[in-house]
């Protein structure tokens, strides 16, 4: 690898650079299998020696880089560096979809990366194709969203858009459903067969210019009596399942 390479790649920690570069980075061989099997595309593979000799059905269209433990360390974000980091272009997602007929999670201000990548893949597991993101959530690029969401990012629609004005056309045909805490419980609520599900930041909640906007909020019980709130990705997790259990 060239000083530039390295250089290059490294920029691609950031935000910015990203998005000038159009790419980012996925690391691990199991991130790489479920890029393999999908629709992005990889334009190289940066690997230890003894991984490329171990590879197989690498395509040919893919430039596979063999490179040293320090120049993984100093390409990879983890503590420990997992064999490959995997250079990937980004997908172009302009507009969010209509909102009907399914069930969309809308996300107001989730700044947290972590957070973001587990309801990637909790909308996954739940069968959630779609996800809108106000311009204020985190970057689904960022590399701790591309981790915690262990792959289901490469099967998960991801948009940014105004979350104001595009709730405003869809609310007029789709119901939203607000996460409150002042909501009624999520186990009485009227539940669509189709919604959109709208999740607030994590320490203030939902937007108030978002509130006109719900057409039902909703809580989770609290049945003990010390925890202040839950977090954003495990409230999801559990209206999400709620709402399959009963739509």
């Amino acid at each position: 690898m060239t000083a530039n390479d390295l250089k290059r790649l490294t920029a691609l920690h950031v935000d910015k650079f990203r998005k000038e570069q159009q790419c980012f980075l996925a690391e691990g061989p199991k991130l790489l299998d479920e890029l393999l099997r999908s629709r992005f595309t990889i334009k190289a593979i940066y690997a230890l020696p003894e991984w490329i000799d171990a590879a197989e059905n690498i395509p040919k269209r893919i430039d596979v880089v063999k490179v040293s433990p320090k120049e993984l360390s100093r390409i990879s974000q983890l503590k420990t560096p997992n064999q490959l980091v995997a250079e990937v272009m980004m997908k172009n997602n302009p507009q969010p979809p209509p909102s009907e007929n399914e069930w969309i999670i809308a996300l107001d201000d989730i700044n947290n990366p972590g957070n973001l990548g587990t309801i990637i893949r909790t909308a996954d597991w739940f069968g959630i194709r779609n996800i809108v993101c106000s311009m204020t959530c985190a970057d689904v690029y960022n590399p701790k969203v591309i981790q915690a969401s262990m792959g289901s990012f490469t099967r998960i629609n991801v948009f940014y858009t105004d979350l104001q004005q595009w709730l405003s056309v869809e609310t007029q045909k789709t119901p939203v459903y607000g996460a409150d805490m002042n909501g009624c419980s999520l186990y009485d609520a009227d539940l669509a067969e189709s919604g959109i599900l709208l999740i607030g930041n994590e320490s203030h909640g939902i937007s108030k210019n978002l509130h006109p906007l719900i057409r039902k909020k909703i809580a989770i019980p609290a049945y003990g009596g010390g925890a202040e709130s839950l977090n954003a990705s495990i409230a999801t997790a559990v209206i999400l399942a709620e709402v399959r259990r009963r739509c």
